[in-house]
């Protein structure tokens, strides 16, 4: 459970901030919900139905639908507050169409499968700060269960409750496109 996934969007009032809710079994999620009060949207995933959201008029939706993306055209979102120049690096060799600078990962993964976004690139360093298993298990479940992805940049699926630390670092890459794993290859060549 993250109680308040996006704290410092919460203070400053910006509505991009997220409940994080997850049940994860033999380490793989089997339920998540995703709450987004500004929108006013409960997104629920459930293993072997998939996701949809809820609204708060009862009005049921289910997202699917992936494109395929080249990088020059995508909308990349990126967190507002953890900023680092080595992702600055790299957001510059990608030369997306646009950068989005969001709080909550709860908030960014929902506007990616709405639609609002393209990608979404999590950057932790080695040894610093990152997001844990509860930042991040809802948030996967939803997008996967969409038909999106949620993985690390060799494009494999995210895993949970692997270690004491419950550490989400390194690079992590989600999209709702049908070129994911090519995305994920073009990104870490930009590395290199």
């Amino acid at each position: 459970i993250d109680p308040l996934d996006g704290t410092k969007d919460f203070i400053k009032r910006t509505g991009e901030y997220a409940i994080h809710i997850s049940l994860t079994y033999k380490k793989k999620n089997i339920l998540g919900a995703v709450l987004i009060p500004c929108k006013e949207e409960l997104w629920i995933y459930l293993d072997g139905e998939g996701s949809w959201c809820e609204k708060r008029n009862l009005e049921k939706k289910i997202y699917k639908g992936l494109q395929k993306k080249e990088l020059n055209s995508i909308r990349v979102v990126i967190s507002k507050s953890h900023r680092y120049p080595e992702l600055n690096n790299l957001i510059t060799k990608l030369e997306p169409a646009e950068v989005i600078g969001m709080g909550s990962i709860g908030f960014k993964i929902t506007s990616i499968i709405r639609n609002e976004a393209d990608l979404y690139i999590s950057f932790s360093e080695e040894n610093k700060s990152c997001p844990k298993d509860w930042d991040m298990a809802a948030p996967e479940s939803i997008i996967r269960g969409c038909g999106g992805n949620f993985t690390d940049l060799n494009g494999n699926n995210l895993s949970f409750l692997k270690d004491n630390q419950f550490k989400q670092g390194g690079i992590l890459i989600a999209s709702m496109t049908k070129n994911h794993i090519d995305l994920c290859h073009r990104i870490k060549s930009c590395i290199s």
